[in-house]
């Protein structure tokens, strides 16, 4: 399956990896990028989007904020170090629709 055609927020603080999604991405797809959560947060309310990719260890807060902060949010799948059952189900309750371990 190709996702093309897209907008998609990626949320990352690593540069090396935020760029390495972005260029994947937006070979056809519209990619916002944040390397913070308060800048995802704001592309997340200002902009119609078709999916969030989401780190969850993030300079500036917890990337499980994102849920509370935003209404009516797309898909979203978490990319994270953080390799626990908990924080997978945590993910999950809260409406993630996938938990990728990089």
């Amino acid at each position: 399956m190709t996702i093309e055609s897209r907008r998609l927020l990626i949320i990352e603080d690593n540069i090396t990896d935020l760029n390495r999604l972005t260029t994947y991405f937006g070979e056809k797809n519209e990619v916002f990028p944040a390397a913070t959560l308060a800048d995802g947060i704001a592309i997340a309310t200002d902009t119609v989007l078709d999916g969030i990719l989401l780190d969850l260890i993030l300079p500036d807060g917890d990337g499980m904020t994102l849920f509370d902060a935003v209404e009516n949010l797309p898909p979203v799948v978490i990319l994270s170090d953080i390799d626990s059952e908990e924080s997978m189900m945590t993910g999950f309750s809260r409406g993630a629709l996938d938990y990728v371990v990089k």
